[in-house]
């Protein structure tokens, strides 16, 4: 009995390692999406532009947690395993809209910024 059982656990491995198929895995479904991306965005500059008026060192703290927020994102493009992924299942535009929101939070930020300095003197 124990050759039998050897046998078929053997033939079973030959015809797994012969018969298996590649698996495809979802990535975009751990990530962001675009509209949560930009929600972030749009948030994190609407209260660091009305912070920066009270005080200017207040922009640091929303761009410093909007920024860690959104950089997750980039850190996972980056990636040399889910970066090609993201890029597979999504496109070359999902990393464009996403670095178009870091460029606008930063922007509110800076904006804020020179109004907060011209109105102080």
């Amino acid at each position: 009995m124990t050759i039998c059982k050897t046998y078929i656990v053997l033939c079973s491995l030959i015809l797994l390692c012969i018969f298996t198929s590649p698996v495809a895995a979802e990535v975009m479904d751990k990530e962001m999406s675009i509209p949560a991306i930009w929600a972030w965005s749009f948030f994190g500059a609407i209260v660091g532009f009305l912070l920066i008026r009270f005080r200017w060192w207040l922009g640091f703290l929303t761009l410093a947690i909007s920024g860690f927020i959104l950089s997750g994102a980039i850190l996972e493009w980056n990636d040399p395993f889910v970066g090609p992924a993201i890029v597979a299942e999504t496109g070359v535009n999902y990393s464009l809209y996403n670095y178009l929101a870091i460029l606008f939070l930063i922007t509110a930020h800076i904006v804020g910024w020179v109004r907060y300095y011209k109105h102080r003197k």
